[in-house]
């Protein structure tokens, strides 16, 4: 069940899996993806820790104050995440598991807060801008003032179930073993319902500070 919980003028949903005791797992989805991203693999985790499926700032039901499209950057993005986590949470204590920009949320909450972030595990962190890979077509669309062109893309997907099975196939070293995972198409099609409330600009906008973002310096304290 969706909970909410707000910082300053931003509001984040999450959900809590279980009631286990012990430091939360606290799961952080990737860019222009949302918190059910992590469904497949959460009962893999939910028999042994207690574990909080979180959205990242700006996505599916979070939302974000006018500031977040004009003075925010990466740093302001951790403190703000983190925030909300301990707010929602009531802890002391998490461990971090990320994926890809959620994987970077994770890394430079652990940087920041090293007594807040017992663990973090990462997957596919973008330790630095520029964009590159698969998202470096929408960076090049920001450059040069054809973010419209991102909209009308994720627009896209929203209106076609199928666009969702070939977007995560890219992103795999065998797109056909993947969407032939046991129960992969299935769990897709739940997914692609989740997706369509995210809003266009907001994801956007977060690609944009992802692009320019640079945690190196974090990193190395």
């Amino acid at each position: 069940m969706d909970e909410t919980v707000r910082i300053d003028n931003y509001s984040f949903t999450y959900e809590k899996c279980n009631e286990r005791e012990g430091t939360p797992l606290v799961f952080l989805h990737g860019w222009c993806s949302v918190r059910f991203f992590w469904n497949y693999c959460l009962p893999d985790f939910t028999p042994d820790y207690p574990c909080v499926n979180f959205d990242l700032l700006g996505h599916y039901h979070s939302k974000v104050s006018p500031a977040f499209y004009k003075h925010f950057d990466e740093e302001r993005l951790f403190v703000t995440q983190k925030e909300a986590i301990q707010k929602a949470l009531n802890t002391e204590r998490i461990r971090l598991i990320g994926h890809s920009a959620g994987a970077f949320v994770a890394l430079g909450i652990a940087a920041m807060f090293p007594e807040f972030v017992e663990k973090a595990v990462v997957v596919c962190p973008p330790a630095h801008g520029p964009v590159r890979g698969l998202l470096y077509p929408a960076k090049l669309a920001n450059d040069f003032g054809l973010s419209f062109i991102n909209y009308g893309t994720i627009d896209l997907i929203k209106l076609f179930p199928g666009l969702i099975e070939t977007w995560f196939s890219q992103g795999a070293a065998e797109p056909k073993k993947l969407i032939a995972i046991e129960g992969m198409k299935e769990f897709l099609r739940e997914y692609h319902e989740y997706f369509k409330e995210n809003n266009v600009r907001m994801v956007n906008r977060y690609l944009e500070i992802l692009d320019k973002a640079d945690i190196l310096h974090l990193l190395d304290q």
